[in-house]
């Protein structure tokens, strides 16, 4: 006789095999200038075969609560942007240690950008990243496969100070 659980473990036992994960490859980063003066430089750029990014990120003010950062999130469909309707702004402390911490931080493997809760507000200075990759496995909730676009820009009384667009490749894998 079989045990009634075991057709019940093999049916979530299946959809566990068909879940789908994303990998995602940069396409390209690009620096969003400030309104009318740019206080957080993104110097990065895609290199290399396995398209890293790497640069610097050079601010020139320390970015305190008293800047917001928002991240749009656009899709491309039929040749034109799209906006996928997700999209989220936050005070720079909420912002780091919700979204940064969660969705880019474990890219920055050779970093000294601060990742730790604690670390903000971040101090001006200039901060590296070497050979980050843009892990695309915290993307599945939001992301779609193909090319998606995020526009990050840190702004002070709806006047931006500086910011990056970042273009990625998500496709799905199955395991």
């Amino acid at each position: 006789m079989l045990f009634p659980g075991i057709p019940l473990l093999l049916f979530f036992a299946s959809l566990e095999q068909v879940r789908a994960k994303y990998e995602s490859r940069l396409e390209s980063i690009k620096r969003i200038d400030g309104d009318t003066e740019t206080l957080f430089e993104f110097n990065l750029r895609v290199i290399g075969r396995d398209n890293l990014a790497n640069g610097s990120m050079n601010f020139l003010a320390d970015l305190s609560d008293e800047f917001e950062v928002s991240t749009l999130l656009y899709v491309l469909q039929r040749g034109e942007w799209r906006s996928s309707n997700i999209g989220v702004c936050y005070k720079s402390c909420t912002y780091i240690a919700i979204i940064y911490a969660t969705y880019f931080a474990p890219s920055f493997k050779d970093s000294n950008f601060p990742i730790d809760k604690e670390s903000c507000p971040i101090k001006k200075g200039e901060y590296y990243v070497r050979n980050a990759d843009l892990s695309g496995a915290t993307w599945a909730n939001f992301g779609k496969t193909g090319l998606n676009k995020c526009i990050i820009t840190i702004r002070k009384d709806d006047v931006v100070f500086g910011g990056l667009e970042v273009v990625v490749v998500l496709t799905e894998q199955r395991f």
